[in-house]
């Protein structure tokens, strides 16, 4: 599955050679809008458990878009109708 590159924050090394290293961090606006729900929502499934998150020093919550990723594909159902065709 393919996601769109979003805009947001990244920590790491500017290093080309150290990019792979580097986190793509999201914050709940941008997941909100990458999800295509409320901040609320966002907000709801983060205290449930139910989404990947990291708590900063300073209390700000922020989401690693390659975790997201990963959580988006386990969660993803499986399309039943792969490999049948439909006929008139």
């Amino acid at each position: 599955m393919a996601y769109p590159l979003l805009n947001a924050y990244t920590i790491g090394s500017n290093s080309i050679e150290k990019q792979e290293m580097e986190k793509i961090l999201l914050t709940t606006k941008e997941m909100s809008l990458f999800l295509r729900v409320s901040t609320t929502t966002i907000g709801k499934y983060r205290k449930r458990g139910l989404i990947p998150y990291i708590k900063l020093p300073n209390g700000q919550v922020r989401y690693e878009q390659k975790k997201i990723m990963k959580w988006i594909d386990e969660k993803s159902v499986p399309d039943l109708y792969k490999g049948f065709t439909q006929h008139e």
